[in-house]
């Protein structure tokens, strides 16, 4: 139980961490192009962003 709590504890903060990386800021969904089926909602931010640019 506890590899499973370690594993999961070290995951998110993987996620977090690569999240953050890629410089994204929650934005709010563009609902009017979503709706009219042209385009979607949220757009997925570039992962690893910030360290490419370097």
């Amino acid at each position: 139980m506890a590899i499973t709590l370690a594993r999961t504890v070290i995951g998110a903060l993987f996620l977090v961490c690569l999240y953050a990386l890629a410089g994204a800021r929650p934005e709010p969904p563009d609902l009017e192009s979503w709706l009219s089926g042209s385009s979607t909602a949220y757009h997925s931010p570039a992962l690893l962003a910030a360290i490419r640019e370097t």
